[in-house]
């Protein structure tokens, strides 16, 4: 008997190939995310420091224009971590869409497989009901060969 072929293997290579497709760009959005908040965070210490340094500075004897530096450091700094909340946001919303995406792949390759698994099941069967045959078609051959004797 020949060995089990499923005929839509085909089919079933390339929604697999989707599903590992929509994993790295799923991969590649949570990467971009959590590097996203890494920043967040390094920026939120940036501006520690800035406050730090200007109390430092308050300190000691200082120029006026030295310290009119610091507002503009700490605003850009904020500016910049809203910037990277905004980012954050429509990346987790592309990323909720791409979940959504995901399942539907995954459910796309799972009636595939499940129909595999079926038609090997099938295939299994039948292949164990033919070699029944054959064993009862040579008994029955040796049977014959007895009562002939």
């Amino acid at each position: 008997m020949k060995p089990f072929k499923f005929k839509l293997e085909g089919l079933l290579k390339l929604r697999k190939f989707k599903e590992d497709n929509q994993k790295i760009i799923l991969g590649k959005i949570i990467k971009e995310i959590n590097r996203l908040n890494d920043e967040i965070t390094q920026l939120k210490q940036d501006i520690g420091v800035g406050y730090k340094s200007q109390e430092d500075v308050l300190k000691e004897k200082t120029d006026g224009k030295l310290l009119q530096f610091y507002p503009f450091y700490i605003q850009g700094k904020w500016e910049h971590i809203k910037d990277r909340e905004s980012k954050i946001s429509k990346l987790n919303s592309e990323l909720s869409l791409r979940m959504k995406e995901m399942e539907k792949i995954m459910a796309d390759v799972k009636v595939i497989e499940s129909l595999k698994d079926k038609k090997e099941e099938e295939y299994k069967k039948d292949k164990i009901k033919k070699e029944f045959e054959k064993i009862d078609e040579i008994l029955i051959q040796k049977g014959n060969k007895i009562i002939r004797e």
